[in-house]
């Protein structure tokens, strides 16, 4: 199909089924046992806040002028290599037509934690083992700012230990693993054989085709757990992760306009509400809006009331421009749509277009 260049792939619209992202806590952990704990309390210090609703004048089907449309087509065909201007220039528009989009999103920003055991060389500094530890939820963490991906990792306070550590059995040194604990290692010159292509005797190993090892030290090395510290400092580390579930949806069901266009393009935001837990839009003029609102709140609340929890929700209603303009060029009727605050244009059968440069 002729056009706009193909655009990638991405849940951005669709129906409420297939729109809502899915969020897997397991893929973002390390492969460690995970300690379950109760649900989390409701996150704290985040108070409702009043909702911007604009008067309901600006919820009318937004147009544009026969001059603003031909300008458009102008710098779409500009912009393509082997497009010519003159279509664009010389066309007759037959007629404008505009249609009534919403672009509905809701987000919720979530919070996952989880705990596991870890460790690191022990370099003698005190440690904190003493106490009850808190639970995973009654840890304090400073959140980045809302709706922005994050990961942090924390020590829990009172998990501290020191223990012998396991691979060096407290020695520091473990066997090297080029001469496996021989001191001496394979001649890389003779490849083991102790003579050269030419029969002679090979100089580097003088004829014995081994050498002393260089990667240890009489078969050993540094333990590369503790690192020749002979003890680990062992701990509970727990993980948490900020992600934001951003879930779109477009009313644009008969247009004619691929649904993926909508993807990059902005349009006038006249519904704002962010909350720690927003209400379903119910009353909005366009009953659609109303059933995808309850939809996904009621989804994003059921898939993130445990751990990961919701910690903040923002829905936002925004209405796009929309408008199929009918032409004629050369007695042959043609179309494109106009969309977007940018005055973006796609059309899959564009007259004039050659093998050569723009012109």
């Amino acid at each position: 199909m002729a056009g706009e260049e193909p655009m990638s792939e991405s849940t951005e619209v669709g129906s409420p089924e297939k729109s809502l992202e899915q969020y897997s806590l397991a893929s973002n952990l390390h492969n460690s046992e995970i300690i379950l704990m109760p649900p989390p309390p409701p996150y704290p210090g985040l108070g409702p806040e009043p909702s911007s609703v604009p008067p309901v004048l600006q919820w009318r089907t937004p147009v544009i002028s026969e001059e603003a449309a031909k300008q458009a087509l102008v710098e779409y065909a500009e912009k393509k290599c082997c497009y010519r201007t003159s279509p664009a220039l010389n066309m007759v528009v037959e007629n404008l037509q505009p249609f009534c989009i919403y672009r509905y999103r809701l987000e919720s920003y979530i919070e996952a934690r989880t705990l596991k055991r870890n460790f690191e060389p022990y370099y003698g500094e005190v440690i904190d083992s003493n106490g009850t530890p808190p639970s995973l939820w009654e840890m304090n963490v400073d959140t980045p700012p809302m709706f922005e991906a994050g990961q942090k990792k924390f020590i829990v306070p009172h998990t501290s230990t020191v223990e012998t550590c396991h691979r060096c059995s407290g020695t520091g040194r473990v066997t090297c693993w080029s001469c496996g604990g021989t001191g001496r290692s394979t001649c890389f010159s003779c490849g083991g054989s102790g003579r050269q292509y030419n029969g002679n005797m090979c100089w580097s190993c003088s004829g014995s085709g081994r050498r002393i090892c260089t990667a240890c030290t009489g078969g050993r090395i540094t333990c590369d757990t503790c690192f020749g510290r002979n003890k680990l400092h062992f701990f509970t580390e727990m993980e948490v992760i900020w992600k934001n579930i951003d879930s779109p949806f477009v009313t644009d069901q008969d247009s004619g306009l691929p649904m993926d266009r909508y993807k990059k393009v902005t349009g006038k935001k006249i519904f704002v509400d962010e909350q720690p837990m927003v209400v379903p839009v119910m009353s909005f003029p366009d009953p659609m809006v109303n059933s995808v609102s309850l939809s996904y709140v009621q989804q994003h609340n059921a898939q993130f009331a445990d751990n990961p929890r919701i910690i903040r929700q923002r829905q936002t209603i925004e209405q796009v421009a929309l408008i199929k303009v009918n032409y004629t060029w050369g007695e042959e009727p043609h179309t494109y749509f106009v969309y977007g605050e940018e005055n973006k244009v796609y059309t899959d059968n564009y007259p004039a277009k050659c093998c050569c440069a723009v012109m």
